[in-house]
């Protein structure tokens, strides 16, 4: 009896009951892990382990590396560069073919206006200015860069929806045009100096007559980058300054959001229900005689 009732358990199992097969039979199917390409650009831009977060950067960022790339991708990355870094070197092209009658065999050009007639004439061909090479905060910015990629800044993670695209692309946008590196630091110091104006940085002469403001942001919800540069053609401790833009003056901008709103208006690509709040300052760097004299955030914090 006491057997039967044995094999009536052991044939009777409850499909409640999960037997146990021992640890040769698994319980779930194994996953198939997926080898990591080690060479895919997702890879090399964005894992602690990859190749570029120790290499010296300067052995594939250089003059040589970038005449070999294909003409689309070298005009495609000199649009990231502001005029000031850019030359324009004569082509042998027939003198009828010109558009602009120049007797020089380099050309810097002084203005985005400029920057984009010489690249309608098949004379000229743009490079970076050879000052870019030696560009010691272009280095640091990769260096900066590095430190990003080794710490895992730029890996997804679990919290990755929390993340919108814009502050994901700007991680390593922002490597050269900002310090993300120390934006908690950063923080703190922008709400102390937040009272600070265009107008107290003209009356300091912070800011100065033919001084040339180069504004840049990446706009990724609207896949734009907003790359212009302007004069100023006032600058004033009671009513702010003026600019030259495209050919037009717009005078008295008080504050750098006021600023942003008129070069982003006239751009015209970037809408306004696409425009993130944010620090303008921090999107407007300052040359002064053809020297970079760093964004106005950083030159309104010496003044703390």
């Amino acid at each position: 009896m006491a057997f039967r009732s044995v094999r009536k358990r052991d044939n009777d199992i409850s499909p409640y009951h999960k037997p146990n097969y021992g640890s040769g039979y698994p319980e779930h199917p194994s996953i198939k892990k997926t080898k990591l390409d080690t060479w895919s650009l997702e890879y090399l831009l964005r894992n602690p382990e990859s190749t570029l977060a120790d290499i010296d950067l300067k052995t594939i960022i250089c003059p040589a590396s970038f005449q070999i790339l294909p003409p689309q991708d070298r005009s495609d990355l000199l649009e990231y560069l502001p005029y000031f870094v850019k030359v324009f070197v004569r082509r042998a092209v027939s003198p009828s073919d010109a558009i602009i009658s120049r007797t020089e065999t380099t050309i810097r050009p002084k203005s985005d206006q400029e920057t984009l007639q010489l690249r309608l004439d098949p004379n000229w061909e743009e490079m970076p200015d050879k000052s870019l090479w030696n560009d010691e905060g272009f280095f640091e910015a990769m260096v900066q860069w590095q430190e990003l990629l080794k710490s895992g800044q730029f890996l997804h993670t679990s919290n990755d929806l929390d993340l919108t695209n814009d502050e994901d692309k700007n991680l390593a946008f922002d490597a050269y045009w900002g310090d993300l590196g120390e934006r908690e630091k950063m923080h703190n110091v922008a709400g102390d100096s937040k009272n600070i104006t265009l107008k107290d940085m003209c009356r300091l002469e912070l800011i100065k007559v033919n001084d040339v403001l180069i504004y840049k942001r990446n706009f990724s919800a609207s896949k734009v980058i907003v790359d212009l540069s302007m004069q100023v053609v006032k600058a004033s401790g009671s009513s702010g300054l003026s600019i030259q833009l495209g050919g037009q003056v717009y005078e008295d901008f008080e504050t750098p959001t006021a600023l942003e709103t008129k070069i982003l208006d006239y751009h015209g690509r970037v809408t306004k229900e696409k425009r993130p709040n944010g620090n303008a300052f921090k999107s407007i760097r300052l040359v002064r005689n053809n020297k970079d004299m760093g964004r106005l955030f950083d030159i309104r914090k010496g003044l703390l």
